[in-house]
């Protein structure tokens, strides 16, 4: 029982980081996607003139410096009304993502994982 014990304290202090980890990297990647969409809407709208956009411009108007690179690198062809959808619905799923992530609690991933080892074997 002390080896059970003592198991279930070291997997749940690892289900812990998974989760912190988890919820780490799904912010990160909403909040590309965020500044995705607020980039192509402002070309789209012509808020933004990419002819006069540089890393100055768009430091001024509230993006990171770390994802200037990536808005600047991006295809002219995903510049458009319909790929700004595309990255808002993927947004927010991403959101329903991170949402689902943060209102569970360690011990529900465990659950989680034992009902899929348990659909596992039981197909063996």
């Amino acid at each position: 029982e002390e080896i059970i014990s003592e198991f279930f304290r070291v997997r749940m202090s690892l289900y812990t980081k998974r989760r912190e980890y988890r919820v780490a990297e799904l912010q990160r990647e909403l909040d590309v996607l965020v500044l995705k969409v607020r980039f192509i809407h402002s070309i789209v709208t012509k808020e933004l003139d990419l002819h006069d956009a540089d890393n100055e411009m768009l430091t001024g108007m509230g993006y990171p410096d770390d994802i200037i690179a990536t808005l600047l690198g991006m295809p002219l062809s995903s510049l458009t009304k319909r790929r700004k959808d595309a990255l808002e619905t993927e947004k927010n799923s991403k959101q329903e993502e991170l949402d689902r992530m943060t209102s569970m609690s360690e011990k529900d991933l465990y659950r989680i994982d034992l009902d899929k080892l348990e659909q596992c074997l039981s197909m063996i």
